[in-house]
């Protein structure tokens, strides 16, 4: 009960919409798949493994034998186990604004955000500079002919 909660809790995660959507698909995939195994094995696999050793232990009449059986069961069971786990993929290292470009050219949605942050930053800035004191000054100066030639003469 509680694994089927959480692989329906997890469940948004593989049908994510929009910004990051790769992201979480991908995480939410991987976790509804391993509870989903998981589930699989403690529901089916165990009781029937316990059911089979028992019974050999029983008809042999040593417990010793039922646990090396059990080994050997776990053993066979290792390289199927070990095939589920891929090989890391190869990664590229890339700066932050490659990684924005990568983001905005591949997601339609993170260019309308980053559109919306341009403009954004754009309002901001036409908006601090309707509000900075701005001061505007003009200097003129003028002089009279008349009255320079009337205090020299006195």
């Amino acid at each position: 009960m509680t694994s089927l909660a959480f692989i329906l809790g997890v469940m948004p995660l593989v049908v994510a919409s929009g910004a990051g959507r790769e992201a979480r698909h991908s995480v939410g995939t991987a976790v509804v798949g391993g509870m989903v195994a998981s589930t699989f094995l403690n529901l089916a696999f165990i009781p029937v493994l316990y059911v089979v050793v028992k019974s050999i232990g029983a008809k042999r009449g040593t417990r010793r034998r039922a646990i090396v059986i059990a080994a050997l069961v776990a053993q066979a069971l290792r390289p199927a186990l070990m095939l589920a786990q891929s090989a890391p993929m190869p990664t590229q290292r890339v700066t932050f604004n490659e990684a924005i470009r990568l983001a905005v050219d591949k997601n339609p949605s993170s260019a309308i955000a980053a559109a919306g942050i341009l403009r954004a930053e754009a309002l901001l800035a036409e908006a601090r500079s309707a509000s900075r004191l701005q001061v505007n000054a003009n200097v003129t100066t003028t002089t009279s002919i008349a009255a320079s030639s009337s205090t020299a003469r006195r």
